[in-house]
């Protein structure tokens, strides 16, 4: 088979496959389908996955957040989420983050959630008010034990200033 004969062909074919995948991809969003719905929420191997429903078709996958996160379905899920809060139990730093225990309605387990997630919340400040102080509040999953208080306050409070949160002052 002669050279032009391969190129002709290879031509063709590259050119179908184009036209295919722009007749499939009319997203806006994810490049080829469109998020309808996001229903459940589940943690798979310590990351947060999202069980999705398609426009046009039947299927329902679980995916990661960094593939939907800029979906207006995504939005619509978060702050339906956050509406949904009831309290806070405790508070965390796991791997450099500050996290909260939040109970949620229709739920019986608890998660933890970022600090940046239940930032404005009603339920936070509810749970600062509460605390006795700063180090006080589950300072035994705040701080390692072989930490001085004063240093694990200063820690607990530069990570509140970093995600946003203000810590309470004593009057």
């Amino acid at each position: 088979m002669p050279v032009c004969q391969i190129l002709l062909t290879l031509s063709r074919l590259s050119l179908t496959f184009l036209s295919l995948f722009l007749s499939m991809s009319k997203s806006k969003s994810s490049g080829l389908f469109n998020v309808e719905a996001i229903s459940k929420e589940r943690l798979f191997r310590g990351r947060a996955q999202y069980l999705v429903s398609w426009e046009g078709h039947d299927d329902v996958t679980w995916q990661y957040a960094h593939t939907i996160e800029h979906t207006p379905a995504f939005n619509a899920y978060m702050r339906a989420k956050k509406k949904r809060i009831l309290s806070i139990s405790e508070s965390r730093v796991f791997k450099d983050e500050l996290q909260f225990k939040v109970a949620y309605t229709g739920s019986d387990d608890d998660i933890w959630e970022p600090a940046a997630f239940v930032k404005g919340t009603k339920a936070l400040k509810s749970f600062l008010k509460s605390a006795p102080s700063l180090s006080t509040a589950s300072s035994s999953s705040l701080t390692p034990a072989s930490s001085s208080s004063t240093g694990a306050v200063k820690q607990r409070k530069r990570r509140m200033r970093h995600t946003g949160i203000e810590p309470l002052t004593s009057s």
